[in-house]
C-alpha cells in the first residue's frame, strides 16, 4: 500500500527507491507498462495497444468473477411466504422454483410451493401433497428434475426412532408432472425392484441425455437384533439401529427400472453432486464418512464407468470441509461451483444474526481445465447453517432457502431467510471492452480543456458510438465547458485504479489505500 501511495501521489523517486530495495513488486510487468505510458506520459494510443497484447489477454481470461448476495422479501405483507424449516427441498424449472417438505424444529412438512422469479412472489400449491396421491410429509429427501419434461422426482426421507417401530418403512418414489400439476406414485418401495433402501442425505441428479436418475450415497436406517451389525461410531442404546451408508444407483425412466453402480467411490453422506450434462461427467465432493470429514472432489465418467480423484481436498488452495456444501456445474466455462459454509456458529453470532446479516457462506470454483480451486469474492451474504436448500436458477444464479442455524441452544429453530447469489461472469471480451471505454472517457477528460472541439469530435466517432452508450455520451457532451481544477495526470490515475478493479487482486495494486487504513486505526 505504501507503494501505492507513493505512485498514486507523485512521489516517484521515492516509489522508485523503495521498490529497488524490496523484493517483490507491486504488480506484474504488464501492468506497470501500463501505468507507464497511460498515466505517467498520457499515451493513449499506445495504451490501447498495450490491453490488446496477448500477454494482457491472458490477465482477462484469469478473472475470477465475483458475485454479489441479495436477500429476497415479500413484496406485500399479505403475501404468502413458506414458514421456517430446515431439511426441505428445492428445484428450479422454466424461471421457477419448486420447494417441498422439511422440518419446523418439532414436525415434519408435507406443503408444497412454487415460486415465481419474474413476480417475485410465492403460491401455495398444497397444504400436504399426501392429499393429492403423493408423497407424506418428510425432511432430508432429495428432488430432482428433468428439465426436459417437466418431471421431479423425489426419493428418500429421514425418519426419527425408527429402531423402535415395529414393522419396516419402504422407500417410495413419486413423481410431479409440472404441467398437469399430477402427483404419480412410482414405487411403493424401491428396494424391493433394485433400488435404495430407506436413505437420507443422499445426493440425486437427472441424465437428460440418458434418462436416468443417479442417486449416490445418503444414511441408510437399518432395523437389526444382530450385535454384530452395530457400528461403535454410530450406536445409540435408545435406539437399536445399524447405519450404513447408500451406494450408487441408477434408475432408467424409459423403462422404470433400478441398477447398482459397481464403484469404489468412498460411500458417504452430506456430500455434494452436480453433473456435466454435456459430458456425461458426475462429480462428487466432500461430505461425512463415520464421523470423519471428507473433503475430496472425485469424477465419475457415466459412459466408461470409471473415477477418479480430480483433488484429494488438502493442501493449500482448497476449500474447507464442511456439512454444507451445494455443487453446480458450469458448462460454458467447465467449472464447479461449490457453495461451502461451516456447520455449527456461536450463539452469539446467530443472535447478531437477526438484525442484520454475517457473512458465512462462501463460493469456490474448480476449474477442469486449469485443476485449481478458487474462491470468488462477494459481499456480506446469508449467516452459516445446515440442512438448508440450495439451487442454480441459471449459471450465474444460484438461490438458497431456509435452514438450521446449527446451534443446540437454539435446536427447534428454523429459518424462512431467501437469498440470491448473482455471480459476475463477464467474459474476457467484455473486460477489454469496458477498459477500452474507460481509457476513451479518460481521453476525452483529458483535451476537453484544450481543444473542446476535438473533445467532442472524439465522441462523435465511431469508435466512441460502439464503446459508450448514448445516455454516457450525451453526459460526457454536458461537461465539455466544465473547468476542473484536478491535474490530467492526477484524473488519469483515478482511471487507473478503475482499470485496476476490472483485474484479479494477486496481479495488480492493493486495492486499499493507506490513507482509509490510517484513518480507520485512527477512529
Amino acid at each position: 500500500m505504501t507503494l501505492k501511495y507513493l505512485r498514486s501521489n507523485g512521489h516517484v523517486d521515492a516509489y522508485r527507491a523503495l521498490l529497488s530495495s524490496l523484493r517483490g513488486k507491486l504488480e506484474i510487468e504488464i501492468v506497470t507498462r501500463l501505468y507507464e505510458e497511460f498515466v505517467t506520459s498520457g499515451n493513449y494510443r499506445k495504451s490501447e495497444e498495450i490491453i490488446q497484447m496477448p500477454e494482457f489477454r491472458q490477465l482477462l481470461s484469469q478473472k475470477m468473477p465475483e458475485g454479489t448476495w441479495k436477500r429476497l422479501k415479500m413484496r406485500k405483507v399479505s403475501d404468502s411466504w413458506p414458514p421456517p424449516r430446515g431439511g426441505h427441498q428445492i428445484v428450479t424449472y422454466n424461471n421457477k422454483l419448486y420447494l417441498h417438505g422439511g422440518w419446523t424444529g418439532n414436525a415434519e412438512m408435507g406443503d408444497f410451493w412454487e415460486y415465481d422469479i419474474d413476480s417475485n412472489r410465492w403460491k401455495l400449491l398444497s397444504i400436504n401433497t399426501s392429499e393429492q396421491d403423493g408423497p407424506s410429509p418428510r425432511c432430508c429427501h432429495k428432488l430432482a428434475v428433468d428439465n426436459t419434461t417437466g418431471i421431479i422426482y423425489i426419493l428418500g426421507r429421514y425418519v426419527d426412532n425408527i429402531g423402535q417401530r415395529k414393522t419396516r418403512i419402504p422407500n417410495d418414489f413419486y413423481k410431479y408432472e409440472i404441467k398437469s400439476n399430477k402427483w404419480t406414485q412410482i414405487s411403493g418401495d424401491v428396494e424391493k425392484e433394485g433400488g435404495p433402501p430407506l436413505i437420507y442425505d443422499h445426493q440425486m441428479v437427472f441424465s437428460e441425455k440418458t434418462g436416468e436418475l443417479l442417486c449416490f450415497g445418503g444414511r441408510v436406517l437399518q432395523r437389526t437384533t444382530r450385535i454384530e451389525d452395530f457400528s461403535l461410531d454410530d450406536f445409540q442404546p435408545q435406539s437399536p439401529i445399524r447405519s450404513n451408508y447408500g451406494n450408487f444407483y441408477k434408475w432408467n425412466s424409459r423403462n422404470n427400472s433400478w441398477s447398482l453402480v459397481s464403484t469404489m467411490i468412498v460411500p458417504r453422506n452430506s456430500h455434494a453432486m452436480t453433473l456435466d450434462q454435456a459430458e456425461g461427467v458426475l462429480y462428487i465432493m466432500g461430505g461425512l464418512k463415520s464421523k470423519t470429514d471428507l473433503n475430496d472432489l472425485i469424477a465419475y465418467d457415466l459412459t466408461s464407468c470409471t473415477a477418479s480423484t480430480l483433488h484429494d481436498g488438502t493442501g493449500p488452495g482448497a476449500p474447507p470441509c464442511g456439512l454444507t456444501q451445494r455443487a453446480f456445474f458450469h458448462q460454458k466455462k467447465r467449472q464447479i461451483r461449490v457453495l461451502v459454509g461451516s456447520a455449527v456458529q456461536s450463539s452469539r453470532t446467530y443472535k447478531k444474526s437477526r438484525n442484520g446479516t454475517i457473512d458465512g457462506l462462501a463460493m469456490w470454483i474448480y476449474s477442469i481445465d486449469k485443476k485449481q480451486w478458487r474462491t470468488m469474492k462477494h459481499n456480506v451474504g446469508p449467516i452459516s447453517r445446515r440442512a438448508h436448500a440450495v439451487t442454480n436458477l441459471s449459471d450465474s444464479v444460484t438461490l438458497l432457502f431456509g435452514g438450521n442455524p446449527g446451534i443446540e441452544e437454539y435446536q427447534n429453530d428454523r429459518m424462512c431467510d431467501f437469498w440470491c447469489f448473482e455471480a459476475a461472469n463477464e467474459e474476457p471480451a467484455q473486460v477489454l471492452f469496458k477498459l477500452k471505454g474507460l481509457l476513451l472517457e479518460s481521453e476525452f477528460i483529458g483535451i476537453k480543456s484544450i481543444n473542446p472541439t476535438e473533445a467532442l469530435m472524439l465522441l462523435r466517432s465511431n469508435k466512441s458510438i460502439e464503446l459508450l452508450s448514448r445516455e454516457r455520451r450525451e453526459s460526457l457532451a454536458a461537461q465539455i465547458f466544465e473547468s476542473s481544477s484536478i491535474e490530467p495526470w492526477t484524473l488519469r490515475s483515478h482511471t487507473f485504479s478503475k482499470l485496476m478493479k476490472l483485474l484479479n487482486e494477486d496481479l495488480v495494486e492493493p486495492r486499499a489505500n493507506l490513507e482509509n487504513l490510517i484513518t480507520n486505526s485512527i477512529l
